[in-house]
């Protein structure tokens, strides 16, 4: 029964979708694209862990805290782009010291690097939602074209009926516009929202890998000076 009342109501949206025509079809084509780059951006989002967050919190703490060590346990099995900072960081400090200004400068190019990446195909999104409706219109536009078309050449015998399918078959297409329109908003609107807020977890992950390297390098140093004094 249920499988019966899936294929009917496909059957159905194929219909409508005919009777709109090419532009139908092409706005068909602009929906089912944009919602497998919406399922493909999320799962890029999922695989890359940027809602493994609370993890992520804890460690900035530690971080913070100047417990490099022990932030970069937590941070083992994460998989949040913000982990790429932390490795960078450590690794730097380790080779060749802490030097802020081109630490920064380099976790400022990983970040815009990462960003690049998880903002690809969130731009054809926001496309394919600032274009159905222009789409639906145009297929609007060439309806009534075609309906007074007809209307024209029957010539005195005009039939009303062929006005007004002219118009409904016309309007169909608007409304197929709009409907690839909103979801494709509201994904785009829901993408960046998570850009954004993966945006600023990198700036503090960033900010807390210089404080924390400081912190590090000061309590060393600090043992450094005490065994030294220690030993004279």
């Amino acid at each position: 029964m249920r499988e019966g009342t899936e294929t009917e109501a496909l059957t159905s949206l194929l219909e409508v979708i005919d009777a709109a025509g090419a532009v139908g079809w092409v706005l068909a084509g602009m929906a089912l694209s944009a919602a497998i780059v919406t399922f493909y951006k999320i799962v890029v989002f999922w695989r890359s862990g940027l809602w493994q967050t609370k993890t992520l919190r804890q460690a900035r703490a530690k971080l913070r805290q100047g417990e490099i060590v022990e932030a970069v346990r937590m941070l083992d099995r994460l998989h949040h782009p913000a982990v790429q900072l932390v490795t960078l960081g450590v690794d730097r400090a380790r080779t060749i010291g802490l030097d802020d200004k081109n630490l920064e400068i380099e976790m400022e190019q990983l970040s815009l690097g990462v960003l690049e990446r998880l903002k690809s195909g969130i731009r054809y999104i926001g496309a394919v939602a600032a274009l159905s409706p222009l789409m639906g219109l145009l297929g609007t536009v060439l309806g009534m074209i075609d309906a007074f078309r007809q209307m024209e050449a029957a010539g005195n015998q005009v039939d009303p009926s062929i006005l007004s399918g002219g118009i409904w078959l016309a309007l169909l297409t608007t409304a197929i516009g709009l409907v690839v329109a909103i979801p494709a908003t509201a994904a785009q609107i829901w993408l960046n929202s998570v850009i954004q807020k993966t945006t600023r977890r990198l700036e503090e992950t960033g900010t807390a890998v210089l404080t924390g390297l400081h912190i590090h390098t000061l309590k060393a140093r600090s043992v450094n000076n005490a065994v030294n004094f220690a030993a004279e």
